[in-house]
């Protein structure tokens, strides 16, 4: 039976992501003592670590009768943003993954060929409606009223969950899911976990290993896509 995924912030291609976001594929001896890269070939090394180790992760869990909503920020093409001389597009990126991928606009996805038409999407999860978009709202009033949480990206390691003006927000990144794709039931987990514990508190803090694959966080079943 196929499922549907949900991951965001890939940034394919994109080296400083690794150094910004602490990113397991960054080595001491990448940086200089000023925090730069050492070299450009230090730089190029990571990047093909980091997307070497990200492809692995997802086509671990992804299979190809799958679907996969990617919440934004799928990849740096050339040098936009990313590794000079790193010149792949979204499409070579998508051909090497498993399962049939939907895109999600992010705010680095304006130059990178990314075929994305979707700025926000109202899904159905666990029986819950649910509202997506790249980044987090700021205020409720952004939410349509049908939708009971928020699935967002962009905030990379800060936090994975987190009620903002009362709504809960669930960030999909894989830095803060152990650079692992959640699938429908993961996240209606993390909405009835959270909602049940941290209602009222400000956010949950991520997840620290990034070594294993997502344990299960509820036992709802996946929503038909």
């Amino acid at each position: 039976m196929s499922k549907r995924f949900w991951t965001s912030d890939l940034h394919l291609g994109h080296a400083n992501i690794a150094k910004y976001c602490k990113r397991p594929w960054l080595r001491a001896d990448d940086l200089g003592p000023d925090g730069n890269w050492a070299c450009k070939e230090f730089k190029d090394a990571c990047a093909t670590r980091m997307n070497a180790g990200l492809l692995h992760n997802m086509n671990s869990r992804i299979k190809p009768d799958d679907t996969v909503v990617h919440v934004g920020d799928f990849c740096c093409h050339g040098g936009e943003r990313g590794v000079s001389g790193v010149k792949i597009k979204a499409r070579e990126w998508e051909d090497q993954l498993n399962g049939k991928w939907i895109f999600i606009t992010g705010n680095h996805d304006d130059n990178n060929t990314v075929k994305h038409g979707l700025e926000t999407a109202i899904v159905t999860i666990c029986s819950l409606k649910a509202f997506v978009q790249h980044r987090p709202i700021e205020r409720a009033c952004e939410v349509p009223d049908l939708c009971s949480f928020v699935i967002c990206g962009h905030v990379h390691e800060h936090w994975q969950t987190k009620f903002i003006d009362g709504i809960l927000c669930i960030n999909v990144g894989v830095d803060v899911n152990r650079f692992y794709p959640l699938d429908d039931s993961e996240v209606g987990g993390l909405y009835w976990r959270t909602t049940r514990a941290l209602k009222g508190t400000e956010a949950c803090p991520a997840k620290e290993s990034p070594s294993s694959a997502p344990a299960d966080t509820g036992s709802c079943a996946a929503a038909a896509v």
